[in-house]
């Protein structure tokens, strides 16, 4: 029994011995590749060092694969009490030492959670990468909030240009995977149809979704008595969001006349979108100014043309469209498809 019990106790010195052998090799790995990048591609290191821990992490997870193995194949084995016991305590002391090295290699400055959220991440390939009004970012010390966005103002000036609107009124959404304004409107009793290529993953009994990018679809998508494009109109033909692959410069233009054809006569839209002192474009998205704006509505009856500018990193406040009132603003538009 003492030969068995040296030889469980000689394998996991081994393994032991072996694994922090391989976790400093990589530790050391991971400190040269950081030393080699330059200070300008700070997020480029970041991601080298995660990396490297994921590597860390699926080996140490391999190692405690490997111990609990043993542990069932002992725990099926005669062997006396006394023994088994001294064997089984040997095993819970290295399990807990491999646990220890676990925690160490993962990372505690919030990354991981960051990683979760951002473009790209787990919560993106879900369709769950909503955008918030008070983004959060996690730290080594907890969480703190990021600079506060144009959805503070966009989601209520939404629901309140609609509130005149027939509780079962139809809702058009153009755009809206990434909020939860449509789900709202199914809440309230509207029925909401959501026109987004990437689709949309909430559910409730009065949303629908089409999976499509408007350019596809025709009549028979209906008309409707609203429809919204939050923070949608200026993103379009840029190629900065799914499977728009940019090129298209008019697509704006395009969308606001495909949604003309949508909403009946007499019927709302309510449209935001970035605003500046100056028209300008950047990869992901264009900031218009107040009498692009106008041009771009050409066609439909204006009811409300309000502005949100940002008031520093935590508070926005409403002013007039026309004079940029900071270096971030918001139009705010609601306007009506004339009868025919």
């Amino acid at each position: 029994m003492q030969l068995v019990n040296a030889r469980i106790q000689r394998g996991l010195d081994e393994t032991r011995a072996a694994l922090r052998a391989e976790l400093a090799d990589l530790d050391a790995r991971m400190v040269q590749r950081v030393h080699e990048q330059d200070e300008r591609t700070s997020h480029v290191v970041r991601e080298q060092r995660d990396l490297l821990r994921d590597e860390i992490l699926e080996h140490v997870s391999r190692q405690l694969g490997d111990l609990h193995l043993r542990f069932s194949e002992l725990h099926g084995d005669w062997i006396d009490r006394a023994a088994q016991r001294e064997a089984l305590g040997s095993l819970s002391r290295a399990v807990g030492d491999l646990y220890e090295e676990l925690a160490r290699a993962t990372p505690s400055d919030g990354s991981a959670a960051n990683r979760a959220l951002a473009m790209g991440g787990p919560a993106w390939k879900a369709g769950l990468a909503f955008t918030p009004a008070v983004p959060i970012t996690f730290t080594g010390e907890g969480a703190e909030a990021r600079d506060v966005n144009e959805r503070i103002l966009e989601i209520p000036y939404a629901l309140q240009a609609l509130k005149h609107q027939s509780k079962t009124a139809t809702v058009l959404d153009l755009g809206g995977a990434f909020s939860t304004l449509a789900l709202s409107l199914a809440a309230l009793g509207h029925s909401v149809t959501v026109v987004d290529p990437l689709g949309y993953s909430l559910t409730h009994p009065n949303l629908h979704v089409v999976g499509a990018g408007f350019q596809e679809l025709g009549d028979e998508i209906g008309q409707f008595d609203a429809a919204l494009a939050v923070s949608t109109i200026g993103h379009l033909g840029l190629g900065g969001y799914g499977p728009d692959e940019g090129g298209e410069p008019d697509l704006d233009r395009r969308a606001l006349g495909w949604l003309r054809e949508r909403v009946r006569p007499e019927g709302l839209l309510i449209v935001t979108v970035p605003l500046g002192g100056a028209r300008s474009e950047t990869p992901t998205h264009r900031v218009y100014d107040a009498p692009g704006i106008r041009g771009l509505l050409e066609g439909w009856e204006i009811v409300d043309f309000s502005a949100g500018w940002a008031d520093g990193r935590a508070h926005w406040r409403l002013g007039s469209p026309d004079g940029p009132g900071s270096d971030r603003g918001v139009a705010l538009v609601t306007a009506r498809r004339p009868a025919d």
